[in-house]
């Protein structure tokens, strides 16, 4: 091999070596990642939140609107518990110090904790939201009101007239056979205020629920029977569907 040729091999070689090697060509492969949905619950309608949220994973909703739903099926449990139960004089009277001054959330649980929603030491979310919207109903102050509250606080007027009326009764010509009952209290649906009974034992007793005693003036009803009769007539979830025909749009 003389000298020409020995060079134009060893140039081949050079460029063979310093040539690039094929890649395997690879294709990318679709993701089955799915797309989260847009939650539309109502937390959307008062403007809460700022824009649009993605749902929880394997939910309809977001995370935040599934702990608010929980919360209001446990207002209405509350609400119920109120209506049926006995409770004794004692135990409302300090919390109608609450009307005029302010208490915090931590306070008002414990003031309820004869209630079974409410009997519970543990940390849940829920229950402290039920503390928050129930005390509107009554027209009770809170520390706090107005972080996460959704209820327009009422007017003293307003709150003075919603107690009156929690002492007034059934005064319809024939009250109807379809009474409303909660525990040993019963509700003409006409008037929505509460039926006495006839002939109570005493007119010291309660009229309404013959289980206590009459609180204020002869022929009241008991603390017990005027919340009652309180929430009978101003649900919570009554409150909240006005407020939603508000805050929804109309298309």
């Amino acid at each position: 091999m003389n000298c020409k040729q020995r060079q134009l091999s060893t140039d081949t070689n050079t460029d063979l070596s310093e040539a690039p090697l094929p890649t395997p060509s690879t294709k990318s492969k679709p993701t089955n990642t799915p797309s989260l949905k847009i939650c539309h619950a109502n937390n959307f309608a008062k403007g809460i939140l700022c824009k649009p949220a993605s749902c929880a994973k394997g939910r309809n909703m977001r995370s935040g609107c599934i702990s608010e739903g929980t919360c209001q099926q446990k207002v209405v449990t509350l609400e119920i518990e109120i209506m049926e139960a006995n409770t004794p004089n004692l135990i409302f009277a300090p919390i109608l110090d609450c009307i005029s001054k302010a208490i915090s959330i931590k306070k008002l649980r414990e003031a309820l904790q004869h209630l079974p929603t409410m009997n519970h030491n543990k940390r849940d979310d829920s229950i402290s939201g039920v503390t928050r919207y129930i005390p509107n109903t009554f027209g009770f102050l809170l520390t706090n009101a107005t972080a996460g509250s959704i209820d327009e606080i009422m007017s003293t007027t307003q709150i003075r007239e919603k107690w009156r009326q929690a002492t007034y009764s059934c005064k319809c010509p024939h009250p109807s056979i379809e009474q409303t009952i909660y525990g040993g209290r019963a509700f003409c649906p006409n008037c929505s205020f509460i039926i006495f009974h006839h002939k109570p034992p005493n007119l010291h007793q309660c009229p309404r629920c013959l289980q206590q005693d009459s609180w204020g003036p002869i022929r009241y009803g008991c603390l017990a029977c005027q919340f009652a009769t309180i929430i009978f007539r101003n649900r919570f979830a009554d409150r909240y569907n006005r407020y939603l025909e508000q805050w929804l749009p109309i298309n």
